[in-house]
């Protein structure tokens, strides 16, 4: 059995936005200290030491399949998902320590899922959007033989062929593999303003084409006119769908126009060969060939072009766009609650008076929706799909190139107003403070919880109160408090104080006669304020046993200890 002379203690709640993963470091004998990853073989174990006393080896890349040959299966190596189903089999010939090991069962599969979900995807890789084309043959063929001369009416007949236009879209891109190996896809639908449907795909690459060069772009995709007499059928799709514009000083009246200025950054910049930029995005070739096309008596170049793959557009005869795509982690904070650092050898005062400290992503966001009309279109987690962060200058500019898609930090329902503005920023748009997040319909609510509410994004607990007034039927009060507790911890309660109001009466029944059992006087008469107090203090007791305390819950009362007569627990009288 290993043993260590010191053993740590995590304090619950110690953890900021920067290190809000799981973290296991360990000294090694010769190596000294190190950082383990979720890869590592040894890291369940170190995670769950009770559940793997010995720790003995878990999960590795590349474990062989047993008993198969090349021509009986295409996967030669055993899954992250296949290990954890094995483990987690009941077999009358092994021990059985983790599935009698309780809720602590229970953490381990909702980590072993989370540990297999960012094994399979991560970020993902491309980003495409695909975009019916109304002249489709399928569409005139069906609206020719019902004898109908207006087709944008039949909506059933353009959402059908695009249907099956975009699930073969789909079976290409995953049997085929024009982009590579894709490990997973995500696609949602759309419609235009005009009524066409269009789809938008995000691709999960394999991990051996997570960071590709500039030659691999250039192979999948182009942001170029082919040469007429070389490609005429690239010539004609590229004419017909990927061309932008014309917009800017050659129109000014293109709906892209706002301010003079193309909100879709056209024309780009001559481009000799394809690079990536210093934030990782690629600046696509776009040469200046000499070869043009012509829209609304203009001729446009290179400099006009939608980044595309050849191939999809020549065989679907439809727009689709094709684009890197990378991820933005996006904080969020309460006023003056942002995360500062600053160099070890440095005091905290100078930590805080550096110029500029107060600005974040997050500060700039509401900067940037104050002097920008176009930014007050897009909520906190889109922000970043048409604006760049510069982090020397600690504010955001118009984005020119690449996508980037917006993630905001998680934050923890015990988090209490964090929670709730984090809630809020998936959904408001063109916020200038903290004040107008909360402000909704013209209402401006005393707290997030409050605007949660108002947006319809909380549920009113009704299964939590139905759950302890049927369970108050036969259950005593040290049972109800006990599934209170629960409830509190590992539920998503949306008023903590209104559902303790509400079933307040059923959890203290039994205080008086626990009181007049501990002082030994049967005549004992308590207030009602200290019958309250003595059932938070039981639950207060309770909780910190679990490593949690009323102080975690938002909106739930503490016990009041001048109405506690002598309680015997230091522990919760210290926490008081």
């Amino acid at each position: 059995m290993p043993t260590s002379s010191e053993v740590a203690g995590l304090i619950v709640g110690d953890f900021g936005e920067a290190n809000f993963e799981r973290d296991v470091i360990v000294e090694h004998r010769t190596k000294g200290i190190q950082r383990i990853r979720d890869l590592h073989p040894n890291f369940m174990s170190m995670t769950y030491p009770l559940i793997h006393p010995y720790g003995e080896d878990g999960y590795r890349l590349g474990i062989p399949l047993r008993d198969i040959t090349e021509s009986s299966f295409k996967r030669q190596k055993l899954t992250m998902r296949q290990h954890y189903c094995f483990r987690l089999q009941q077999r009358l010939n092994e021990g059985h320590t983790l599935l009698r090991s309780g809720r602590l069962l229970q953490q381990y599969i909702a980590d072993s899922y989370m540990e297999i979900e960012e094994e399979r995807f991560r970020y993902p890789n491309l980003f495409l959007t695909f975009t019916c084309n109304p002249k489709w043959p399928e569409i005139n063929d069906m609206i020719h033989l019902i004898g109908q001369k207006d087709d944008n009416n039949r909506a059933n007949i353009i959402c059908r062929v695009f249907e099956i236009k975009l699930f073969q879209l789909m079976h290409d891109l995953k049997k085929e593999q024009p982009f590579g190996k894709i490990i997973a896809c995500i696609y949602t639908i759309e419609f235009q303003k005009r009524g066409l449907p269009h789809a938008h795909i995000l691709l999960f690459l394999h991990s051996t084409l997570k960071n590709p060069s500039a030659d691999h772009i250039d192979n999948i995709i182009s942001a170029e006119i082919p040469n007429l007499n070389v490609d005429p059928n690239g010539y004609n799709v590229v004419n017909k769908f990927m061309i932008h514009g014309p917009c800017g000083k050659l129109n000014s009246n293109s709906p892209c126009m706002m301010q003079d200025r193309c909100t879709k950054h056209f024309p780009k910049k001559f481009n000799d060969q394809t690079t990536i930029d210093t934030d990782g995005f690629p600046v696509y070739k776009r040469r200046n060939t000499g070869i043009h096309v012509e829209k609304k008596g203009v001729l446009l170049d290179n400099r006009y072009v939608v980044h595309y793959n050849r191939n999809l557009i020549v065989k679907f005869d439809a727009h689709i766009n094709v684009e890197t795509a990378s991820n933005e982690r996006l904080p969020s904070h309460l006023p003056g609650e942002h995360t500062v650092i600053f160099e070890e050898n440095k005091c905290v005062e100078n930590g805080v008076c550096i110029p500029g400290i107060e600005k974040t992503k997050f500060t700039q966001w509401l900067e940037a929706n104050k002097n920008y009309d176009d930014a007050r279109k897009l909520t906190y987690s889109d922000f970043p799909i048409s604006w760049v962060w510069n982090s020397k200058e600690k504010t955001w500019t118009r984005r020119k190139n690449g996508l980037t898609i917006g993630r905001i930090y998680f934050t923890h329902p015990s988090t209490g107003e964090r929670f709730y503005l984090r809630m809020l920023l998936n959904f408001v748009k063109g916020s200038t403070s903290y004040e107008s997040i909360r402000t909704i319909n013209g209402v401006t609510y005393p707290n997030f919880k409050g605007a949660c509410y108002a947006l319809g994004l909380l549920d009113d607990d009704k299964e939590w109160i139905d759950c302890l007034t049927e369970a108050a039927i036969w259950a005593t009060g040290k049972e109800l408090r006990h599934l209170f507790i629960t409830i509190l911890i590992h539920c998503q309660v949306s008023d903590a104080s209104q559902l303790w109001k509400s079933n307040y009466i059923a959890f203290s029944e039994d205080i008086t006669s626990l009181q007049r059992k501990r002082c030994r006087m049967n005549d004992l008469k308590l207030t009602e304020q200290q019958v309250e107090a003595y059932t938070l203090f039981k639950i207060e007791s309770i909780m910190l046993k679990m490593g949690k305390s009323l102080k975690d819950i938002d909106g739930m009362p503490l016990p009041n200890p001048s109405l506690i007569r002598d309680s015997g627990n230091r522990l919760v009288n210290e926490e008081l």
